[in-house]
């Protein structure tokens, strides 16, 4: 069984693929205050529900940001402990490529954003076709007077999707670029699950850490 985990952004998601990949469970919640053993056991909840214990994962995914700062940490504390006690890959994938990745079905150019600090955004763009994510252009963080420069200057189609807040909602209203769709698109920690369900690449436990971008404009 595969077990995806978003803490990074947005409300808080689970997912339990079983080995063949078909979605078993998948539960989100506004997150408040949790700590690692909370999560833990949520998980744990989820597991019996399929009458299933961490006994049956073979693999985890977790989105390793950008991100809260608390809730990023705290994810993936509980990711890598689950991992090392069951002796199982953990497959880490950006939260703005998880955006992204549920429309990798359409090909198109997307700028994913989510939340950053009080006047910020975490931003990265993406390009899909025939099913594959490729990045191009890396995560990083603008000030909201940037993200409507950036805005803009697209002079032809994109789609920006993500998580937005009523300030960032306000910025891209007020770009007003016949060229810009606009996607509200939660992280689904189903596709976290999904890309570690088809992953073969296997990190290093300690090389897993929190992405946190630089700043720009």
């Amino acid at each position: 069984m595969i077990l995806g985990l978003n803490t990074a952004a947005g409300q808080f998601g689970i997912a339990l693929l079983s080995d063949e990949g078909v979605v078993r469970r998948a539960l989100t919640w506004l997150s408040k205050h949790q700590d690692s053993e909370q999560l833990h056991a949520i998980i744990q909840t989820e597991l019996t529900a399929l009458g299933a214990n961490f006994d049956s994962l073979n693999k985890i995914g977790i989105a390793n940001g950008p991100g809260g700062y608390t809730g990023l940490r705290l994810g993936i504390l509980c990711a890598k402990t689950i991992a090392q006690v069951q002796q199982i890959p953990l497959i880490a994938m950006g939260t703005l490529e998880a955006v992204a990745a549920q429309y990798r079905d359409r090909d198109d150019v997307y700028l994913c954003l989510i939340p950053g600090i009080k006047g910020e955004v975490n931003a990265a763009m993406y390009t899909t076709e025939n099913g594959v994510v490729t990045e191009l252009l890396a995560p990083i963080v603008w000030s909201f007077t940037h993200l409507s420069k950036m805005l803009a200057q697209f002079e032809a189609p994109i789609c920006v999707c993500g998580v937005f807040t009523q300030e960032m909602e306000q910025v891209l209203i007020e770009s007003n670029n016949p060229n810009v769709t606009r996607l509200n698109a939660p992280i689904d920690p189903v596709i976290i699950a999904r890309h570690a369900f088809e992953s073969t690449n296997h990190t290093p436990l300690n090389q897993i850490n929190p992405i946190y971008p630089y700043e720009i404009g």
